[in-house]
């Protein structure tokens, strides 16, 4: 019978290079941004994940790690979508 101490590290070193392993989920990630997204809400921070040019993932819980091929550090900074100005003469 195989030990419960061997099968237990057998498990941790398996989950350990998965982990590694794994490819970003995301093209670039702005974290701790301060978010003005156009609402008329205030303001809040977050990280943004953005895939193929597009924002894939607003997420307020700014301690959560994403992963990126790219990653901008947005502390300090106001992050807001392309505002269109209606404004014609």
């Amino acid at each position: 019978m195989i030990p419960l101490r061997k099968i237990l590290a057998s498990v941790l070193l398996f989950s350990c290079f998965q982990v590694q392993s794994q490819e970003p989920l995301f093209d670039i990630v702005i974290e701790n941004a301060l978010v003005m997204d156009g609402s008329g809400g205030s303001p809040y921070k977050a990280s943004v994940g953005i895939l193929q040019g597009k924002i894939e993932l607003i997420e307020v819980d700014t301690s959560l790690q994403l992963q990126a091929h790219k990653v901008i550090n947005g502390r300090g900074k106001i992050l807001t979508p392309g505002f269109i100005d209606t404004h014609a003469h």
